[in-house]
């Protein structure tokens, strides 16, 4: 139901809106409001906006009250209102679906933090502490065995601590503790530096002084996963030398970019729509913020979203 091309679709919409308005002015039944409703639904399914329908209802209109007497434009106009007010409501109801789809989306992603804070304390202190009877056990054994049997104890308790270790990343992975204690710059920081021995590559950190002031968990959560899931891309993906994460303030929001200097999108020139790809814009869109992603000159690819920090959403 687009109104902004040309050709024969829009001047073919052209009429059927048209007639359809004349025809329910002239006689205003109930089958004339449903073939409105009918139109709109119509618009809406092929992408039309609501600035589109009413362009076309004023043009619709021009032509259903021309040569009109003065005496019958009020019932005009209002036969026109009613018959507007039901092509606008499938729009009307499409936007009440979102909204609420999109206060869901921001609730569950309430739930998953607090999922989140559970299992990496979980990570963090009960499964660490299930390796502290491993490490005793092997202490013990060290005295009472042959020597010949010490180094494969060794290598043992090296595991133990790998796993440590690994148990340690993953549950700052899962909810780092500077996230909840010193802010958002620096759990990005930690975050850098610890992608950047991960994946061998250098990070660097460039962070707006007003973000010292402090966001709302859901923001701030936000765009640490996103700094995350973006590294993580960047690691498995990019054959990045370098990379370059920024978060500033803008206004009402706040921008968080990571530039990498790898591969890029390759031959096609457009980017892969992967898993975190994916998992990156449904964070972003719940919470009713942008997702840009193009090249980065003159080589690699530039990730950026913007998020609004204002409202009741957003409040401590």
């Amino acid at each position: 139901m687009a109104v902004s091309g040309g050709g024969g679709d829009l001047r073919e919409l052209a009429s059927v809106y048209t007639h359809a308005l004349i025809e329910f002015v002239s006689r205003p039944e109930e089958a004339g409001l449903h073939r409105a409703y009918e139109l709109g639904r119509a618009g809406l399914n092929h992408g039309s906006g609501v600035l589109e329908v009413a362009l076309l209802h004023s043009r619709a209109l021009a032509d259903a009250t021309t040569g009109a007497a003065d005496s019958e434009r009020l019932r005009l106009l209002n036969a026109s209102e009613r018959f507007l007010i039901e092509v606008l409501s499938p729009f009307e109801m499409a936007h009440r679906a979102f909204r609420e789809a999109k206060l869901a989306l921001q609730r569950l992603n309430g739930a998953l933090e607090s999922h989140s804070r559970r299992i990496a304390g979980a990570l963090h202190d009960d499964a660490l502490q299930l390796l502290v009877p491993l490490h005793l056990a092997i202490a013990d054994l060290g005295g009472r065995v042959h020597p010949d049997v010490l180094p494969e104890l060794e290598r043992l308790r090296a595991l133990l601590f790998a796993l440590e270790s690994r148990l340690r990343d993953l549950s700052h992975e899962v909810r780092p503790p500077a996230l909840d204690g010193a802010g958002l710059v620096p759990a990005l920081r930690e975050l850098a530096g610890n992608a950047g021995r991960r994946w061998g590559f250098a990070v660097d950190v460039e962070a707006d002084s007003a973000l010292d002031d402090r966001m709302s968990p859901a923001i701030e959560a936000a765009v640490y996963r996103v700094a995350s899931e973006a590294l993580t891309n960047v690691g498995r993906h990019a054959h990045a030398t370098r990379a370059r994460l920024s978060v500033r303030r803008m206004g009402s929001g706040i921008a968080c970019r990571i530039a990498d200097d790898g591969v890029g999108f390759g031959e096609n020139g457009a980017p892969k729509k992967g898993f975190g790809l994916i998992s990156i814009g449904e964070r972003v869109a719940a919470l009713g913020g942008v997702l840009h992603v193009q090249p980065n000159r003159p080589r690699g690819v530039e990730l950026t979203i913007e998020l609004p920090i204002g409202g009741p959403a957003w409040r401590h």
